[in-house]
C-alpha cells in the first residue's frame, strides 16, 4: 500500500507538471500569435488645414490647423493598427495647447507613444503677401531661404524640431544676408545630427516671429 501511494503521488506530480507546462506553452503560442502592430494610421481633427503628417520612425504626428483655432477641445478620429488600442480613444476631446502624447498598445501588449502637436498657422501671408520660401523643401539638411524683403529689421534666425527644442548649430550670423544658405546635414561639436523628421524655421523682426515648416528626409 505504501508502495501505491507514493506511485500515486509521483503520477499525479507528473500530471501536473505536464498540465503546467503545456499551459505555458499555449499562453506563450498566443501571445507570438498575437498582432505586435501599434502604430497610428491616421490622425484627423475637423479643423485642421492640409493633411496631417505621420512620422513612422520618430513616432511624430503633426496637424495644422489656422489662426483662431480654440485648441483646448479638438476631437481627434485615430485609427489604429489591427487589434490595437489607443489612450485616450478616439473621439475623446482634448486640449492641444502643448505637446500631447497617445500611447497605442498592440493585441500582443507592446506599447508605443506618439507625441502629437497641433500647429496653429498664424497669418504670415497677411503680414507679408510673399512670405519668405525654403528650398528644397523636403531637403536633406542643406537648404535656402531667400524671399524676406518686406520683414523689415532680421534679428535673427532659429531653427526647432517638433517639440519646441531649438538645435544647437552654429548660430547664424547677424546681419542676415539673403538668400541665406544653411547646412545642418552635419553633426558638428556642438550638436548631433539632426534625425529625419518635421522642423520649424523661425524667423525673427522687431515687431513678429515668422514661421515655416521644413521636412528633413
Amino acid at each position: 500500500m505504501k508502495h501505491f501511494n507514493i506511485l500515486s503521488i509521483f503520477l499525479f506530480t507528473a500530471l501536473l507538471f505536464t498540465i503546467q507546462t503545456a499551459k505555458a506553452q499555449y499562453n506563450e503560442q498566443k501571445i507570438f500569435s498575437q498582432n505586435g502592430e501599434n502604430d497610428i494610421l491616421s490622425f484627423q481633427i475637423n479643423e485642421q488645414i492640409g493633411e496631417t503628417i505621420i512620422d513612422t520612425e520618430l513616432y511624430t504626428i503633426l496637424v495644422e490647423v489656422p489662426e483662431g483655432t480654440n485648441v483646448t477641445a479638438l476631437t481627434p478620429e485615430i485609427t489604429i493598427s489591427e487589434n490595437a488600442t489607443v489612450n485616450p480613444e478616439s473621439g475623446t476631446a482634448q486640449d492641444f495647447t502643448q505637446l500631447y502624447v497617445y500611447t497605442v498598445t498592440a493585441e500582443n501588449g507592446d506599447a508605443q507613444e506618439w507625441m502629437v502637436t497641433v500647429d496653429i498657422l498664424t497669418g504670415i501671408t497677411l503680414a507679408n503677401p510673399s512670405g519668405f520660401n525654403i528650398y528644397p523643401n523636403p531637403s536633406n539638411g542643406v537648404f535656402t531661404i531667400e524671399n524676406l524683403t518686406g520683414f523689415g529689421n532680421l534679428l535673427g534666425l532659429e531653427i526647432t524640431d517638433i517639440t519646441g527644442k531649438a538645435l544647437e548649430h552654429a548660430p547664424v550670423p547677424l546681419p542676415l544676408s539673403l538668400p541665406l544658405q544653411i547646412d545642418i546635414s552635419r553633426a558638428t561639436e556642438h550638436a548631433p545630427l539632426p534625425l529625419p523628421g518635421i522642423y520649424f524655421i523661425k524667423i525673427k523682426t522687431e515687431t513678429n516671429i515668422y514661421t515655416q515648416k521644413l521636412i528633413i528626409h
